[in-house]
């Protein structure tokens, strides 16, 4: 949901969202909630609804975790509230994550004094993901709908770390069993041969003609005609929009678009916004990793890989569209290249016009990388007023940067992959444009060749046809008729040579040139002859 639905009007107001000073009770849904306070030794899962958050975050964390992940499923103000107000949240970031305008679908980055604040653009191939469950290799503690995970599992002999199906106790087994439970009843929905029946996504799709999908925020100071006179702009753009999206619907590759919130505190905290209320998979297969105590996330104790992950499942997503592309491109060049047609051009043309957007909507993606692993420190720094100069104020800028050392080398595999994604833009672009280009010339070289077949055909009857016309004139005495005893055979020894001659001065151009190409082709053939000749 966005504020413009839930009723907001932020134009008379000052720049951002304080949730001290502010109240957005049209901004709710139900959202599903998933946290975890892990350290190397323990993991502690928990699964909120909308009325336990506020609860929730009152608790202090647990002594044990020396990080946590708060991952909202959707975005409703009595889930926002509660957790702006206990992490100190910024109201411009705040702002950014409820304005969600489809004019400013990019990635970018914020530094504040208190957290770092992303907004990912993230773009999935199809109308949704495979939602499924993730399941969980070892067991723990159940208690209410908080589970805990602990190395003193391990040591008491319940489960070894090389046997993820070892026997357990049937109070451990309870943590598999009740997560899931707990996971599905929160999301309200039925398990079907071992997978999850999402819910039903909203319909945002990305197309190069996407426009503002939600009425502008307007401000009180513009009068009610400009209102008016905007407001109708804006239905003739979403009509144009929608006719265009029928008309290219089969054409084009389905992609879905979401945006995906991350505040990255100093507490070593991490929380996520989903667009979406509905369940995602491959941040819920995060979740997973941390359960596992040999994964990196847990042995490192350290937030900054849980955003390397987020990073990570947003490029995996652009690489599954990057196949799409490929599939479709490779598809529609073998037609091409065996029949090719208008319809085939339309093709491309809507391929290539979304093949610019979408470079245009991750290269920000790309900078933001760029951006996280080479200056993050200096910004980091700068935004809690830390100097820089010197070789103490350079190490106090490194432990205030929101990113670790460990987790920027693991972000340059997630940097190549994106450029991987940019650079096979890149290429479907070229193709899909050459492609075009092959068509086009393909059908202008069948023009001419018709064209040329009916030029010879022209050059040869034009003596016949002048020659018949004057033999089909009327006279009273044909001497040359009747000396050949009324037979045609006068016309025939006028119409050949005639005819013989007129394609000699009409074709000699084209002639000269199949002479020359025969003489190539043959000096070619006996050339090729001889080398044969020379190795036998």
């Amino acid at each position: 949901m966005s504020l413009s639905k839930a009723g907001w009007d932020g134009g008379s107001r000052e720049p951002g969202i304080d949730p001290r000073r502010v109240e957005i009770p049209g901004l709710k849904e139900e959202v599903v909630v998933q946290v975890v306070d892990f350290s190397s030794a323990n993991a502690q899962f928990s699964i909120l609804k909308n009325q336990d958050v506020a609860p929730f975050l009152a608790k202090p964390r647990p002594s044990f975790a020396k990080a946590r992940w708060i991952h909202v499923n959707g975005i409703s103000w009595d889930v926002v509230k509660p957790t702006a107000l206990e992490y100190n949240l910024h109201p411009l970031a705040l702002e950014d994550m409820l304005q969600n305008r489809a004019s400013s679908r990019k990635s970018k980055s914020s530094y504040y004094k208190q957290h770092l604040y992303l907004s990912l653009v993230v773009h999935k191939a199809g109308a949704s993901e495979d939602d499924s469950f993730p399941t969980f290799s070892a067991g723990g503690e159940a208690e209410s709908s908080t589970s805990t995970l602990g190395e003193k599992d391990l040591e008491a002999g319940s489960l070894s770390k090389g046997d993820a199906r070892a026997p357990v106790p049937d109070i451990e087994l309870n943590f598999d069993r009740k997560y899931e439970k707990d996971l599905k009843g929160a999301f309200g929905e039925t398990v079907e041969d071992g997978g999850l029946r999402g819910r039903e996504l909203e319909g945002r799709t990305l197309n190069a003609y996407e426009g503002v999908q939600s009425k502008p925020l307007h401000s009180r100071k513009l009068g009610k005609m400009q209102q008016a006179s905007r407001a109708g702009g804006l239905a003739e753009r979403q009509a144009a929009r929608y006719h265009i999206e029928s008309l290219t619907k089969a054409d084009r590759v389905h992609i879905h678009i979401e945006q995906l919130s991350i505040f990255v505190c100093r507490s070593g905290t991490i929380i996520t916004f989903t667009q979406d209320p509905g369940y995602h998979s491959r941040f819920s297969k995060i979740f997973n990793r941390i359960h596992a105590p040999s994964d990196i996330i847990r042995e490192t104790e350290d937030h900054s890989f849980i955003l390397q992950a987020l990073l990570d499942v947003v490029a995996d997503h652009a690489l599954e569209i990057v196949e799409e592309f490929r599939d479709q491109l490779t598809k529609l060049e073998s037609r091409v290249l065996s029949s090719p047609d208008m319809g085939d051009v339309r093709h491309l043309h809507v391929l290539s016009a979304q093949l610019l957007l979408l470079k245009f909507t991750l290269s920000p993606f790309q900078q933001l990388l760029q951006q996280l692993r080479l200056v993050d420190g200096a910004k980091s720094a700068a935004a809690s007023r830390t100097s820089s100069n010197g070789t103490d104020e350079n190490r106090r800028a490194e432990d205030a940067a929101f990113v670790s050392y460990d987790a920027k080398i693991y972000l340059g595999d997630v940097m190549d992959h994106v450029d991987s994604v940019l650079a096979s833009f890149d290429l479907f672009a070229n193709l899909a444009e050459n492609l075009i280009s092959y068509i086009f010339n393909n059908l202008s070289y069948s023009s001419n060749s018709y064209m040329q077949a009916l030029s010879v055909l022209s050059v040869i009857f034009l003596p016949l046809t002048f020659l018949s016309g004057y033999f089909g004139m009327n006279f009273n005495v044909f001497h040359h008729v009747i000396d050949e005893g009324n037979s045609n055979a006068y016309f025939w020894k006028i119409a050949i040579p005639s005819t013989v001659g007129a394609m000699i001065i009409f074709s000699w151009t084209y002639l000269k040139e199949m002479y020359l190409k025969a003489t190539r082709d043959g000096k070619r053939i006996y050339l090729r002859s001889m080398l044969r000749k020379r190795e036998e």
